[in-house]
């Protein structure tokens, strides 16, 4: 059956291939067995949709040489994420493995042949956010691996985070996902010239990321770069590089944001009423005596000191 769930689009078994058709095009879908078994999530992510796909081994045929007024105006870009596919298009025949992303046209025909039962996730960008010269790359599919760019790591991981938060995502978050996703697909295939620019995007939005990261688990105490690196999906030199615009490390940025969340809450009455070795905790410090000295440090005082003051 086909459900709507919002945010979610939601197809199971035999209902499958008609949602499919109504999300992504005029597409013909064969299966070697009934699509018993298969689910089809999708959602909207502002300016561009995200699927995934959890099926038996099957055909995908799209004919299409124009585009037509009913059909979904998009560039898509797939994430292999579990099994193997092949892609026949433009007389070029891509080996698509776990891992790999996949960007292509569907308005000129090709036939993906999934062999093995696969999870895929399926990224629909709009066309008019790659320019003219980006398209004229685009006559073929443009396979990218995890170990050939940062980039590639990063859209990986993106995509797989935002399917799995989606349903808990409102339509403003979602949007802002979409907005950075967007990005960084058009980035994937800028001309080697342009490589500056692109590395400096994912940089810049790895960045963020990280930091909306350790902002969210600022109260672990063993949080550090090795889980940072491997929650982003790239390597902990990657995660450095990214921080390097900024000229500090990623462990003196963790640190510093525990010492200033700590500052605001002992100078918050909200907070009054716990005491210093809870704030301390609370900020991700193991230690209290730790803490005094590194606030100490930084402030030129004790936290002590700085709450006396308050009370005064």
């Amino acid at each position: 059956m086909a459900i709507t769930q919002a945010p979610m689009d939601i197809g199971f078994g035999p209902e499958l291939p008609d949602l499919a058709r109504r999300l992504f095009g005029n597409i013909q879908l064969d299966f070697a067995s009934e699509a018993r078994g298969a689910t089809l999530q999708s959602a909207d992510f502002g300016p561009c949709r995200l699927s995934r796909i959890d099926a038996s081994a099957h055909g995908v045929r799209g004919q299409r040489v124009a585009q037509r007024s009913h059909d979904v105006d998009s560039i898509k870009l797939i994430l292999q994420a579990d099994g193997r596919s092949v892609m026949e298009q433009n007389g070029m025949s891509l080996i698509i493995g776990s891992g790999s992303l996949l960007l292509y046209d569907p308005t000129r025909p090709y036939a993906l042949n999934n062999v093995s039962r696969i999870t895929q996730f399926l990224l629909q960008v709009p066309r008019h956010n790659f320019s003219a010269a980006l398209l004229q790359r685009l006559t073929g599919p443009h396979l990218f691996t995890a170990e050939q760019n940062g980039i590639s790591r990063i859209v990986a991981g993106l995509v797989r985070n935002a399917m799995t938060e989606a349903p808990v995502l409102d339509e403003t978050a979602r949007a802002r996902v979409g907005e950075t996703i967007v990005r960084l697909a058009t980035s994937l295939i800028l001309p080697e010239e342009a490589e500056d620019e692109r590395d400096s995007t994912s940089l810049k939005i790895l960045r963020s990321r990280v930091k909306a990261y350790v902002e969210a688990n600022l109260a672990r105490p063993n949080l550090d770069v090795e889980e940072i690196a491997q929650r982003m999906g790239c390597s902990r030199r990657y995660i450095f590089r990214a921080f390097e615009a900024e000229n500090v490390t990623p462990a003196s940025f963790l640190w510093d944001l525990r010492l200033e969340r700590a500052h605001a809450r002992l100078t918050d009455p909200a907070f009054r009423g716990s005491s210093i070795s809870e704030v301390a905790y609370s900020c991700g410090f193991s230690s209290s005596a730790h803490f005094s000295r590194a606030f100490r440090k930084r402030y030129g005082c004790t936290p002590s000191q700085l709450r006396g003051e308050m009370a005064g």
